[in-house]
């Protein structure tokens, strides 16, 4: 603060005024009023400056600039990532798929990763923060036109920074009891309060994607294997004949790990294409290991689903239309 007003009343003062039975006392109050308030003043010009603010000021400023602070940054490090949001890059690329890769990797501390859209513009960003861009990349997620290229996916090579978290089932296997915070489902060395962030740089008046553009699916791998989608995986499961059985399989490949980018891509009102083939509105089907009951239908949820004890009867002026499901990046339930 430099010198305060209380550290020089000996030097402003006259000796009578000086002495406590002669006002000294009240003079050194009036001092430390007037030092608070200069203080007050001081700091709050200074916290919008991340070289001057203070941690509760630095956090004020990453959320006014939609830059979220990295897992283990430092206050110096996200003080710096908050001075270049004027220059030299920051703002000025904000609504480019780069400046979506730049903060994704600057969160988690330094990954290479991709962006690409439904037209095969690949977008890359490696470990050291170059840049490349090519077109024409092989990319057919679901059976939609090349034509609608505004959908953005993001690709991350996880290799040394993420794991493939054992079978979901016993808690014990992945680290810790259902429902605990700082896990998520899928995706060893990553918590879902760390993916949830990554979502809000996607969405919004002021995300980092560009204008019109819809973010559909955050891809983490971890052998630095690139995806290969077909145009079964829109969806998590497909359907697959035999001629004697019906079977329900997975149908994205189990060696990446799939995050929503938008919460209309986890709901779920029923699968027409399964449904079609059951003769009855709960029909049994057989699936690999096990007899499976599944029904669905696109405009209207089931009014009865089989359960492991029984079946549930729900209120059909109640029951939800739709269902939300988890992710690789959810909270354990």
């Amino acid at each position: 603060m430099g010198i305060s007003l209380r550290s020089i009343i000996d030097r402003t003062l006259v000796h009578w005024a000086r002495n406590d039975e002669a006002g000294g006392a009240l003079a050194y109050v009036m001092a430390a009023l007037i030092d608070v308030s200069r203080q007050r003043l001081r700091s709050g010009v200074e916290a919008r400056f991340p070289s001057r603010a203070g941690a509760s000021g630095l956090a004020l400023l990453g959320g006014d600039r939609l830059i979220p602070r990295g897992r283990d940054e430092t206050d110096a490090h996200y003080a710096a990532r908050l001075r270049a949001w004027r220059y030299p890059r920051g703002h000025r690329i904000r609504g480019s798929v780069f400046g979506l890769l730049e903060q994704i990797s600057e969160y988690f501390g330094g990954l290479s990763l991709w962006g690409i859209d439904r037209r095969g513009n690949r977008r890359a960003r490696a470990l050291d923060g170059a840049e490349t861009s090519t077109k024409a990349y092989p990319w057919a997620w679901d059976t939609g036109s090349s034509t609608e290229w505004a959908r953005q996916w993001v690709v991350i090579d996880g290799d040394g920074v993420f794991s493939a978290l054992p079978d979901y089932g016993d808690g014990g296997l992945w680290g810790g009891a259902l429902g605990t915070l700082g896990h998520c489902i899928g995706i060893g060395g990553a918590s879902a309060q760390d993916w949830e962030a990554i979502r809000r740089l996607t969405r919004g008046q002021h995300r980092w994607l560009p204008a019109g553009v819809q973010g559909e699916w955050l891809v983490v791998g971890f052998d630095s294997t690139p995806p290969v989608p077909s145009t079964d995986w829109a969806k998590w499961g497909v359907v697959y004949d035999s001629g004697s059985y019906t079977y329900y399989l997975s149908a994205r490949s189990a060696d990446h790990r799939y995050v929503a980018l938008r919460s209309a891509l986890r709901e779920y009102a029923g699968d027409s294409d399964w449904a079609s083939r059951i003769a009855t509105p709960l029909g049994t089907v057989h699936a690999p290991d096990s007899i499976t009951t599944i029904m669905g239908d696109d405009t209207l949820f089931p009014e009865t689903i089989s359960v492991p004890r029984g079946d549930y009867e729900g209120d059909s002026t109640v029951f939800p239309a739709t269902i939300t499901l988890p992710d690789d990046g959810s909270f354990p339930q």
